[in-house]
């Protein structure tokens, strides 16, 4: 159990008149320290989103109090700091109930993170903003009604948009690989997500679609992805992998030995939102290169967030490791330089000041939870890092890229484009036409079905007539086989009994020369 820790943020504003009317209890809740959105990835992104509002708004948030609450652990997943959050039920408490002004948490946690934090919200009638957690269970209006989320891959990350992309090419039955949580914690939590989501919004939405899910453990000495396979390969033609890249390239690599990279076969990979630490998928490996990785990776689709140009981004990053560095004695790494999760931290924190912004300037000074949370839903915030639209179900709009392997240039190809204001796929490449050489996109279940327990009638005669005409000959040939053994021991007695017949003839023979003398 990790120690909690509790840091008051004052601004540079001694001496300025306070000119703000609204009168704020920020509380920022952050635990542990997880690269994507832990204390060093988000507490210097809160400070430098402040500060940025106190300079383009001065005097707005003056009158406001702003504490972040930390604690330090070892969780080793998600799951874990889900249950540590109730270790600082108490500390929130007292943040919320003993200071002044209109009370905020902020929370940069996962979904399971996120999720009693939510509870403790709705009891305290207090407004929830989460710049991480995205889980589907959070549009339940009735056990989370003041939770909004940032999050930047949206509500259920790409399965929204997924479930609509099987209903584009009728296909209904889909086998789902997900990764052990336990792995790779830089991504865990977005495996949760998505793994999570297909089971609320997919297998579980109705009986339009069969799933047969199958969770693994890539690090483990007894996985067998061509046991997988082959299971996958007799109930399905669909096949989502959700896991790392490089256990992406593995399995498509065994999907090839098989023979499934074929036109039979489509394998569909969400891709995590950008974070340290990521892999690329394009990654050459002694086994996954050539001409082996372009035939492994023609029936793959990659599903991608529709990302900002980072470059505009470069210079919050650089003030926020700068922060880091002076404030946190916390040094960034390159790769932690664009990380989404974080990001989003800032984003939230900028949109929600410009919601304050809004009520001064309209002189609503008595806050509530409905008038500050009913202008968070339902509009576009333009802010310095893109655009950022909240839905009216409280959590981020985000479009998707649907992404195919181009065999000529070696490299994926947006091909469709997921408009989630539209919720409808617009095409953008030939790719999407093209299915490994076939201009259709392979059938739900193959023709004879996956076991050939569905051929056709007629396919059965056939089988049938075969089966009569060998048996027809078969007949034939013991008849004429009885036959000619029948002829050849006929034969074979006259000729052992040509004497016996040679007597009788002279006998008669005999007997007619001695009358013809008399």
């Amino acid at each position: 159990m990790g120690t909690v820790y509790l840091k008051v943020f004052v601004l540079g504003l001694v001496g300025r008149i306070c000119m703000g009317s609204v009168e704020v209890n920020f509380v920022m809740l952050i635990l542990g320290e997880d690269v994507n959105y832990g204390y060093f990835a988000t507490a210097p992104m809160y400070d430098v989103a402040l500060l940025r509002v106190d300079q383009q708004y001065p005097g707005l948030i003056s009158n406001s109090s702003i504490s972040v609450l930390y604690q330090s652990q070892d969780a080793a997943d998600c799951a874990q700091a889900g249950a540590a959050m109730n270790n600082v039920a108490g500390r929130m408490f007292d943040l919320i109930s003993r200071k002044r002004g209109f009370p905020v948490l902020f929370s940069p946690g996962c979904s399971l993170e996120v999720a009693p934090l939510a509870d403790f919200a709705r009891e305290m009638d207090v407004l929830l903003i989460a710049s991480t957690s995205a889980d589907a269970s959070f549009a339940n209006r009735a056990r989370y009604p003041t939770f909004v989320s940032f999050g930047p891959t949206g509500q259920g990350g790409h399965v929204p948009s997924l479930k609509r992309f099987l209903r584009k090419f009728a296909w209904t039955t889909v086998t789902v690989f997900c990764e052990s949580m336990a792995n790779y914690l830089n991504v865990a939590s977005f495996f949760g997500l998505t793994c999570r989501s297909i089971k609320a919004l997919i297998a579980s939405a109705s009986d339009e679609f069969t799933v047969y899910y199958e969770d693994f453990d890539s690090r483990s000495p007894k996985v067998n992805f061509r046991g997988m396979l082959e299971r996958a390969k007799s109930q399905s033609r669909i096949i989502v992998i959700e896991t790392r890249q490089d256990i992406v390239q593995k399995i498509m690599i065994e999907a090839h030995k098989l023979k499934m990279t074929a036109e039979e076969y489509v394998f569909i990979y969400p891709e995590p939102n950008r974070r340290p630490l990521d892999i690329s998928l394009l990654k050459p490996t002694e086994e996954f290169t050539g001409e082996v990785a372009v035939e492994a990776f023609l029936p793959l689709i990659v599903l991608n967030f529709d990302y900002p140009d980072w470059t505009k981004t470069q210079h919050i990053f650089e003030a926020v490791a700068e922060t880091a560095k002076r404030t946190y004695n916390y040094t960034y790494r390159a790769d932690e330089m664009v990380n989404d999760d974080s990001l989003s931290a800032y984003e939230a924190t900028r949109a929600f000041s410009m919601v304050l912004h809004e009520l001064e300037r309209d002189n609503i000074s008595l806050l509530n939870i409905s008038i500050v949370r009913n202008r968070l839903l339902n509009r576009t915030f333009d802010l310095d890092t893109r655009s950022v639209r909240i839905g009216t179900d409280a959590y981020r709009s985000t479009n998707i890229v649907y992404s195919r392997f181009n065999r000529t240039s070696r490299q994926f190809q947006s091909t469709w484009t997921y408009d989630s204001s539209l919720q409808d796929f617009q095409t953008s490449s030939d790719l999407s036409h093209n299915w490994n050489g076939q201009s259709s996109p392979p059938s739900n279940v193959p023709p004879c079905g996956y076991r050939g327990q569905l051929c056709p009638p007629n396919n059965a005669a056939q089988d049938q007539l075969i089966i009569g005409l060998i048996c027809g000959l078969v007949l034939t040939t013991i008849l004429g086989c009885s036959l000619l053994y029948y002829w050849h021991k006929y034969v074979l007695q006259l000729s052992e009994s040509w004497w016996l017949l040679g007597s009788v003839w002279l006998a008669n023979h005999t007997r007619s020369i001695s009358s013809m003398a008399k």
